[in-house]
């Protein structure tokens, strides 16, 4: 069962402050992020912060506010259950992982699409099961004059776990 979140207002202001706060705390570091076929950076970080503020409140957690750097680990924590949100604008998007996570960063990886204010959380996979040989998969980014292979697992939603009943 796919649930329906909408972001309020208020919400939708905090994503956008935490998109452009870590934009911020990247560039200082030279951290790079991979390009999406020329979609603006910014545009996707709100999306993504959008799509992990949607997650928290569908399980009724507080969000992770945080905007310093950090590499891997999950964006909340549910009855001990780490667990990492991935966005895709995409209605049929897959669930992407980079190949470059490990699989101790957390218990499961969760699928949010849409784009602010609206979102669909789709479902989950373990992370012992995502990055099983078989979903193992190399995207071709191509950004302007570009052209970067980016290993990752990826997942089409029918193999993903339904979050069955609402958690509030």
């Amino acid at each position: 069962m796919v649930h329906e979140i909408s972001l309020i207002n208020t919400e939708i202001e905090v994503a956008k402050l935490i998109a452009q706060k870590r934009i911020e705390t990247n560039r200082s570091a030279n951290i790079i992020n991979t390009p999406y076929a020329g979609y603006p950076q910014e545009k996707l970080d709100e999306h993504a912060a959008g799509a992990e503020l949607a997650f928290c409140k569908f399980m009724n957690l507080y969000p992770d506010l945080t905007t310093h750097i950090r590499s891997g680990g999950p964006d909340c924590i549910y009855n001990g259950a780490r667990f990492d949100v991935k966005n895709t604008r995409h209605a049929n998007g897959w669930l992407v992982v980079k190949a470059c996570k490990n699989i101790n960063d957390c218990d499961a990886y969760v699928l949010v699409t849409g784009m602010l204010p609206d979102y669909k959380i789709v479902g989950y996979m373990k992370s012992i099961d995502v990055f099983d040989q078989k979903y193992r998969h190399i995207h071709h980014w191509i950004h302007t004059d570009q052209k970067l292979d980016d290993p990752s697992y990826a997942i089409p939603q029918v193999k993903l776990t339904a979050f069955d009943i609402k958690i509030r």
